[in-house]
């Protein structure tokens, strides 16, 4: 029983790897927030700025990349992930109540899942693609990866919310 459960949450979390669900592109909420890496997310993420979904870009970046780093005009505050999940914490200070996320198709199911738990009812949450166009073995190691990176989130999500 255990193993079919565990094949049927494997394939589970796959599909939604794969395939993810867009959020809404025209809605407009308080901030939009680019996770990091900048490089794949970002553009995305001025688009929708410049489009008028926001006028407060939120970057998350990596210390060890300052490319991941950005002060370009529409950016407001920066989030460090070696903190954890500072997004929450920067929402609540902030009073933001609706928030469009953006990532990668791979990182979408893995990113709703975490901030939807740490975020609670009190928000409402935006998960964008920013397609990136990967290849068939790209997609293969994200699958993999995104598994494996999910047990981490539940982890993430039971004790560091």
């Amino acid at each position: 029983m255990l193993g079919a459960d565990l094949v049927g949450g494997l394939v589970y979390a796959t599909e939604n790897i794969l395939n993810p669900s867009q959020g809404d592109l025209p809605a407009r909420n308080d901030v939009v927030m680019s996770l990091a890496p900048k490089t794949h997310r970002h553009p995305t993420a001025r688009e929708l700025v410049n489009g008028g979904v926001d006028d407060t870009l939120v970057v998350s970046y990596f210390d060890h990349d300052p490319l991941n780093r950005d002060s370009g005009q529409y950016v407001s505050r920066s989030c460090n992930y070696r903190r954890g999940l500072c997004h929450a914490e920067l929402a609540g200070k902030q009073s933001w109540g609706s928030l469009t996320i953006v990532t990668d198709t791979t990182h979408v199911f893995r990113t709703r899942f975490l901030l939807e738990r740490c975020f609670g009812d009190d928000y409402d949450i935006n998960v964008i693609v920013a397609d990136r166009g990967h290849g068939a073995r790209e997609k293969a190691w994200h699958v993999v990866y995104e598994n494996a990176a999910f047990v981490k989130a539940v982890w993430q999500a039971t004790w560091r919310c």
